[in-house]
């Protein structure tokens, strides 16, 4: 990479980025688990809270992801700043203004109140993650899980599924149902819905009071699932071996859907904490290293990025039939992509002094940004952290070009993606 120009590498890492986010069996970048939202150690409340306010004002404007830190001040007075990749746009801004607005003035009900002020302006985001339960649910459900369910051994409903009774109040068939007959029931009650919420046509449902009623019940669904005792028996279970990865997905997916309503606990701890102290403000800089929607334009086919990762022992017949086999999983791989500076990058290059280094983001942290920050944390022995998250492959990440470090970062993309590539040419069971 050293002879490279910055242009160059950031069109190189770019490419692989897009490689690594199209290839269909890269999951090896993960571990085993990848730990969901609720398994966050509880001492981490700012950290979670900053994850939190991340995804609360985030719009699911496509393209947008949505970073903030805090600065904690005198008199129990909280600062934070936000950033998003690319500058704040008005909905950016309006979505915020109305989020801050009401931990500013909060309402009897602080709960309802806050969800209707969230589902405002976050329904596109909402809609998208409901689809994301929707077809890993589908998955759980023609799996054959709940079969593997019939001969365990299960305690009182209440302790194996957190949420039993509200549940009951819509699936009044939940009372006198069998553990696994209930979990089947609440699976597909919430597979259903999620379905018909991520459908384009429900976009015009209105704000009615039944529709919200009916939202939040999918969010609540999907919370109360993800903590249910139902994934780590399933995780041990011997015929679930090979299935530990999918299930941790499925349930760090409903952790992400739920959050919408287990963020409010954590919220409503800080209107008590810091009561009226709290502001807020965007971080708007452009300076050294900042990057906005800037255009990179690829000179590798996939084809020739994919040629490059194949094992030395193949033969060319083996080399065509990967190209058959490989190349026509990249139909979305783009000429050209808009990158821009992770708003995690951002906030971190441009805050100073007394903010803790902690930092919170509407999505997960993405690999390339994660990598980055952990080089970061070593070049400058700094000791910022961030939440769980899938560390998925995003090729809109920008370098900022300012630090030697990112070559290694691009050198741990460019072994993952071959990886990807050998773990995808790997013979398995089902091909004999």
């Amino acid at each position: 990479m050293e002879s490279l120009t910055n242009d160059e590498k950031q069109q190189r890492l770019t490419e692989e980025l897009q490689i690594l986010q199209i290839m269909p069996r890269l999951r090896i970048a993960l571990p085993a688990r990848p730990r969901g939202v609720a398994a966050m150690p509880a001492n981490d409340r700012k950290l979670k809270l900053l994850d939190d306010i991340a995804m609360a004002v985030s719009t699911g404007e496509s393209g947008k992801t949505v970073a903030v830190v805090v600065q904690e001040r005198d008199n129990r007075a909280v600062h934070f700043t936000l950033a998003v990749n690319g500058l704040p746009g008005p909905r950016d801004k309006a979505a915020a203004e109305q989020f801050f607005g009401s931990l500013l003035h909060p309402e009897e009900q602080f709960e309802v109140h806050m969800m209707n002020t969230i589902r405002s302006y976050a329904m596109p985001r909402i809609e998208r993650l409901a689809k994301k339960v929707t077809d890993a649910s589908e998955m759980f459900l023609g799996g054959g899980f709940i079969d593997l369910l019939e001969d365990c051994s299960w305690g009182p409903h209440k302790d194996q599924l957190p949420g039993f009774e509200f549940m009951k109040t819509k699936l009044a068939r939940l009372e006198g149902a069998s553990m696994p007959t209930c979990l089947a029931m609440v699976f597909s009650h919430l597979h259903e819905s999620a379905a018909k919420l991520s459908e384009p046509a429900n976009e015009s449902a209105g704000g009615s009071p039944s529709h919200a009623k009916w939202i939040n019940s999918i969010i609540l669904f999907a919370y109360y699932l993800a903590r249910a005792s139902v994934f780590s028996i399933l995780a041990s279970h011997p015929e679930c071996k090979g299935n530990t990865r999918f299930l941790s997905l499925f349930r760090y997916r409903l952790s992400m859907l739920g959050r919408y309503f287990g963020c409010l606990e954590r919220l409503k701890a800080l209107v008590h904490y810091a009561g009226g102290n709290i502001s807020w403000e965007w971080y708007c800089e452009t300076g050294a290293g900042i990057v906005n929607d800037y255009p990179v334009t690829m000179r590798r086919s996939h084809l020739e990025i994919i040629r490059s990762g194949l094992p030395q022992w193949m033969d060319d017949d083996d080399r065509e039939e990967a190209d058959m086999i490989l190349g026509k999983e990249c139909p979305k791989y783009k000429k050209t992509v808009l990158v821009s500076t992770h708003p995690a990058l951002r906030l971190i290059l441009g805050t100073r002094g007394s903010h803790l280094q902690l930092i919170g983001c509407s999505d997960g942290i993405c690999l390339t940004t994660g990598e980055w920050i952990e080089e970061y944390n070593l070049a400058k022995k700094t000791e910022w952290r961030f939440g769980p998250s899938l560390r998925e492959s995003d090729p809109s990440f920008a370098l900022t070009h300012i630090f030697s470090f990112e070559d290694k970062v691009y050198d741990i993309v460019e072994n993952m993606r071959g990886l990807a590539v050998n773990d995808e040419m790997r013979p398995r069971d089902h091909d004999y």
